[in-house]
């Protein structure tokens, strides 16, 4: 179940990038990102349940950081 909606958290991160390529970047940036921090705290999950803590806790955290980038990015707007 995990596996599938990775699978369309990176559908969906790789076409907002196809997208920025073609128009503005900096429009699609912060959404990229928003996806981006999803896909991780589902590979998070996705290794948790491996068993693998070390590499849980930092697709974790990395998604964290990419959120708080996110939301760093719409709030200057």
């Amino acid at each position: 179940m995990l596996k599938i909606f990775r699978i369309i958290s990176a559908l969906i991160v790789i076409s907002l990038a196809l997208y920025g390529i073609s128009t503005n970047p900096l429009g699609t940036m912060p959404y990229m990102f928003i996806s981006l921090s999803v896909m991780s705290f589902i590979m998070s999950a996705e290794e948790k349940q491996k068993g693998k803590k070390v590499h849980s806790t930092l697709s974790f955290f990395s998604g964290v950081f990419t959120l708080i980038v996110a939301i760093i990015i719409i709030i200057s707007r």
